[in-house]
């Protein structure tokens, strides 16, 4: 379901961290997994949070809309992903397409017929130079049209047609390639939500092996949290849709937004939040899950592991302040199955593109 306002820009992360082998347990066998974070709107608890955890994250999410004037979109691109390269976090851009005022009809349809054209090459042209202007070292993921099989965005195909979201996708692909940028320097997340809503199967959202290099599920457990819904496994939360985006294509899978309620029940629950957070690092491990980012903001209800409206421990930074934390997640986060930033060195290409085998 929806979690964000219309623009939200948030960080990346990056770099090297040992890696240990674990058994052999399913396709994507027992390989390190990326560890990422959307650490929330405010970008200043990162820091503790790393510090907390004794490491750094190896990518933080940005959501942007992708028709911000050209000024906010140049100082995105310019200063918020290079703040974060510079920390050693590689940026995992969400581009949300919504609508320009001049739009008429779908956002997908006027994409896909070229109404578009001069904001993609826009965004092309910036995300390449920024590419360039680190010596052409620099990497991000590409994460657009996120969860187009929901209900609550304009880039879905109830909005217009599977034919338009797929010709929409293609062209904006066509017109980052046009800029040079490599499959070492971008990475293209397509990436659904667990449960689909409307008319069409997911599936049929998919632009082709060619356009797409890793598989998204966005899914969270929202407990009794709100009206109509239930406590749930990890398993129950992502098996349905696991199951058929594997049978669909053989990428790498990741999940950019995860996260679960403690309330259950009828009262907020810690310890089973506790429980859940470790059933999920083991249905990431089992499942061969190769990147994890945690959606850590309280929004429609308390997501966060650190500095939200609860926990089971608490960290005290220094001089500064106390926070409420689950020592569930730093304790499975920082295992040496996870690819954590070091420092400012960027994760190795093989990381980045999935390969960890």
């Amino acid at each position: 379901m929806n979690r964000r306002s219309a623009l939200q820009t948030l960080g990346l992360g990056a770099a090297a961290g040992s890696l240990s082998m674990a058994g052999c347990l399913d396709r994507f066998t027992a390989t390190p997994v990326v560890l990422g974070i959307y650490p929330g709107e405010d970008w200043g608890r990162i820091d503790p949070f790393e510090r907390w955890l004794g490491r750094g994250f190896a990518v933080t999410t940005h959501y942007v809309d992708a028709a911000i004037p050209d000024d906010s979109r140049r100082q995105f691109v310019s200063e918020e992903m290079t703040t974060q390269w510079e920390r050693g976090r590689v940026p995992m851009v969400t581009w949300q397409p919504f609508p320009r005022e001049s739009t008429t009809g779908s956002v997908t349809r006027a994409i896909a017929a070229g109404s578009y054209d001069d904001l993609l090459s826009a965004w092309g042209e910036d995300l390449a130079r920024w590419v360039s202007d680190g010596s052409g070292d620099r990497m991000f993921y590409f994460r657009p049209f996120p969860e187009m099989n929901g209900d609550w965005i304009p880039w879905g195909a109830d909005a217009t047609t599977i034919d338009d979201f797929v010709a929409a996708w293609r062209r904006l692909h066509g017109t980052v390639a046009e800029t040079g940028l490599t499959d070492e320097q971008v990475q293209w997340v397509w990436n659904p939500n667990a449960t689909e809503h409307g008319s069409h199967d997911t599936e049929s959202y998919y632009p082709g092996d060619e356009y797409v290099d890793w598989i998204g599920i966005d899914g969270y457990n929202f407990g009794d949290s709100r009206d109509g819904s239930r406590w749930q496994s990890p398993e129950s939360v992502f098996d349905p849709m696991f199951e058929r985006l594997t049978d669909l294509a053989e990428k790498p899978l990741t999940l950019p937004e995860f996260g679960t309620t403690s309330y259950r029940d009828g009262r907020y629950r810690p310890a089973q939040k506790a429980a859940w957070i470790d059933d999920a690092f083991d249905y990431i491990e089992r499942r061969g899950i190769r990147m994890a980012c945690w959606f850590n903001i309280d929004k429609e209800t308390d997501w966060a592991v650190f500095d939200g409206e609860r926990g089971t421990d608490s960290y005290a930074d220094g001089d500064s302040r106390t926070y409420d934390v689950y020592g569930t997640y730093r304790e499975r986060a920082t295992t040496d199955r996870y690819v954590t930033s070091e420092g400012d060195t960027p994760i190795p290409t093989d990381a980045f593109r999935g390969r960890l085998d």
